[in-house]
């Protein structure tokens, strides 16, 4: 036999192994069919597996048969459309015999798949403001995973279109968004899009090893594309990125209802349930927990009002729980519906005894776009000092397995890559009920502008139209909830690791408080302008943190300060996170270093004592300058914030008209703020906007006065920003 025709067979064999498709193992991961053994006679025997047939055959255009047989040595007979035939009988060349080695690799199992895929988003999850086609990645090992190794396409003919960023934990998953030509890896965005016709997506190595191949189908709106805990891929509508894959037929005894969860409409609507045979269903019509004593299911309901309805299945001994919103009579919306179902009782019990730490079982859903997105039991109280006695309460939502999950999961902030939570708060407004109604949700976003103030906590917030047991009760912000949880999530670490101090000296959870109140102590008796001193306090606070928290209280001039609360994450240093803004931004800044840094504080809760005492050290004043110059100069100039606040208005402001006219014009019951109507409102945000003009001129200038800053460092410093 030519030698040329030896080899031709031997390459088509090496192809023919490599090519065979991935099957998928119970847990999720795929696995390789190939198997290379070494016999013991020391020659190779190469088998080909497969969980269906035994014998591999191949078509292709020129009808070629490849037959493989084993005897202790190898016979491979070709035959080409009849015509000509070569045989070869002989034993395959053995790893030392050849320049490229065998794989002698059994069973490779893969650990990245695919997990669920979205190729139509319409109403499900926003990523950078826009609705994009969705991948996630799961890690289905015990150790963490480099994705820099993988890469993913939507096309087999160019497998490594787009390498994938970032590390998947174990067990954990990762969200990539399908954005097009303008992808940035940075943001797990793809260049290229998922037609929701029918897709082919492959991953693959950076090898150019394919690991899996998934054909997406045609997919309607909002509907993904999963794995099952089988491995196997199936149409669902249970969206579920981020988080564990689940299908809507896993609660098995979950009826089916008519019309959708979500409806909208006029006049009285009738809901059906489908129960499955050998199953009860309880209900209730009035936000309670429904039990074996709620009314039982048995004919259609009728209702002519917005109604949530709380349902209780049994079958035998297995039960499951749900809520379901039908929006009767309700106006269009630019904003995601929160529906919460809380017993009368209950609620008025809450409404009476607003500052008991006391939690109510409640249904939390949210809606966006009639999609309900998560469906939570979970326990709520008011929050709040001042404000949890106003008729416009604010509420927490606390997450634990007495009343249901003990997180929610699902990425509730699109500018925030966490999707799971302990805790969260649906926020009133407060006193910012009196103005415009943004400001504790609106500071921190300008803050995140740029990632220029990453030593400083703030929250993430989402605008929602809040319903309790069907009653609109008017524009509300979904916000995260400062605790070692959330802390813990920002930083990826436990949350027995974060320390939190409020108010300098009441230590609200962690281990480290007495490090931070000694800390205290030692700044109350020691002279900061002491380079010892100054060191030891500079190697357990963050400066940075101090200066930018401060500089930005004195920008905001926030007449209620002492709400002060410093972290500390394992042996990092302390910081500060900002909150409760409600009474800031109410002038142009006048008044705003003198009211924050003019008198050393010895009070209650001794709130400026670290910085005034770190601003008689000339180290600390040219740090204090410097991103004075930075912030004044980039994220809090007039033009970049008024950009925001009109975005943010923007957002909001169809909503808003409803919302005031909910509540406005009024005084509210306790007398402790006075709701406005929409015209005011309006007004107020263009009277708001220009609080901005020349506001970091002012401020500037007065600390400037107040600390007696010396002419060289104004000009180092501020001679761009004092005019």
């Amino acid at each position: 036999m030519k030698k040329e025709t030896l080899w031709a067979c031997l390459i088509l064999l090496c192809l023919l192994l490599t090519g065979c498709d991935a099957g998928s193992g119970t847990d999720g991961t795929t696995l390789r069919t190939t198997e290379v053994e070494r016999n013991a006679s020391g020659q190779n025997e190469i088998e080909v597996t497969d969980a269906v047939q035994d014998e591999i055959e191949m078509t292709c255009a020129v009808q070629s048969e490849i037959e493989m047989t084993g005897a202790g040595q190898d016979e491979i007979e070709v035959t080409d459309a009849g015509q000509n035939e070569i045989e070869m009988t002989g034993t395959v060349q053995s790893e030392s015999e050849t320049s490229d080695p065998i794989d002698e690799t059994t069973f490779v199992e893969q650990k990245v798949v695919i997990s669920e895929i979205l190729s139509s988003n319409s109403g499900y999850m926003e990523h950078e403001g826009d609705r994009c086609d969705m991948i996630e990645i799961a890690n289905t090992s015990d150790t963490d995973i480099d994705l820099f190794k993988y890469y993913i396409s939507d096309t087999p003919f160019n497998p490594m279109k787009a390498r994938l960023q970032g590390t998947i934990p174990a067990g954990g998953f990762a969200v990539f968004y399908c954005v097009g030509d303008t992808a940035d890896a940075e943001k797990n965005e793809l260049p290229f899009k998922i037609s929701s016709s029918g897709e082919t997506l492959v991953l693959s190595t950076d090898n150019g090893r394919t690991i899996e191949t998934v054909t997406v189908p045609a997919l309607e709106k909002n509907t993904g594309y999963a794995r099952n805990e089988n491995g196997e891929f199936a149409v669902t509508s249970r969206l579920t990125f981020g988080s564990a894959n689940k299908f809507a037929d896993e609660q098995t005894i979950l009826p089916d209802v008519s019309p959708a969860d979500g409806t909208r409409g006029t006049g009285t609507l009738t809901i059906t349930f489908d129960p499955r045979e050998g199953t009860e269903i309880f209900y209730t019509l009035d936000g309670s927990v429904p039990m074996g004593s709620s009314d039982r299911y048995d004919k259609p309901i009728s209702i002519e009002k917005t109604t949530t309805i709380r349902i209780l299945v049994r079958n035998g001994e297995e039960e499951a729980v749900a809520s379901y919103t039908f929006f009767v009579g309700e106006p269009d919306a630019a904003l995601d519906d929160v529906c919460i179902g809380i017993g009368t009782g209950d609620l008025s019990d809450l409404n009476a005894y607003p500052h008991s730490k006391r939690r109510y079982p409640v249904s939390f859903a949210m809606y966006r776009e009639g999609v309900k997105v998560f469906d939570e039991t979970c326990g709520m109280n008011a929050t709040g000092n001042t404000s949890a006695v106003y008729d416009k309460k604010s509420y927490r939502l606390k997450f634990s397995k007495e009343f249901g999950a003990s997180r929610l999961r699902y990425k509730v902030f699109d500018d925030l890559d966490i999707d799971s939570f302990d805790s969260l708060v649906l926020r009133g407004g407060s006193q910012d009920n009196e103005d415009v109604i943004i400001k504790d949700e609106l500071v921190p976003k300008i803050l995140r502008q740029g990632n220029l103030v990453d030593g400083v906590l703030t929250t993430h917030y989402r605008p929602v139209n809040l319903y309790i047991d069907g009653e609109y009760r008017g524009l509300y912000y979904i916000r995260e909830h400062i605790d070692g949880h959330m802390i813990a999530s920002h930083y990826g670490c436990a949350h027995e690791d974060v320390t939190i101090v409020e108010q300098c000296v009441e230590v609200k959870c962690g281990s480290a408080g007495k490090e931070w109140t000694g800390l205290w102590d030692y700044v109350a008796k020691n002279d900061l302008r002491d380079p010892d001193v100054y060191e030891y306090v500079s190697s357990r606070v963050s400066l940075e943190s101090v200066a930018d928290y401060y500089i930005i209280q004195i920008w905001l001039h926030n007449i209620d300060p002492d709400n002060v609360r410093v972290y500390k994450v394992g042996d990092d240093k302390w910081r500060y996170a900002l909150y409760d803004l409600d009474l800031t931004l109410t002038d142009d800044g006048t008044n705003g270093a003198a009211f924050m840094l003019g008198w050393y504080n010895t009070g209650l809760y001794t709130f400026n004592a670290l910085v005034y005492k770190l601003l008689q050290n000339h180290e600390f004043m040219e740090l204090f300058l410097s991103r004075m110059q930075l912030l004044f100069t980039t994220i809090l100039s007039e033009e970049k914030v008024v950009a925001i606040v009109d975005s943010f208005v923007a957002g909001i402001d169809h909503d808003m008209e409803r919302s005031c006219g909910l509540w406005g014009p009024r005084k509210d019951s306790s007398g402790g703020v006075y709701y406005i109507n929409y015209s005011t409102w309006k007004r107020r945000i263009e009277q708001f906007k220009s609080r901005f003009k020349g506001r970091t001129s002012l401020v500037a200038s007065e600390f400037v006065r107040l600390k007696g800053v010396s002419d060289e460092l104004v000009r180092k410093y501020l001679s761009e920003i004092i005019k």
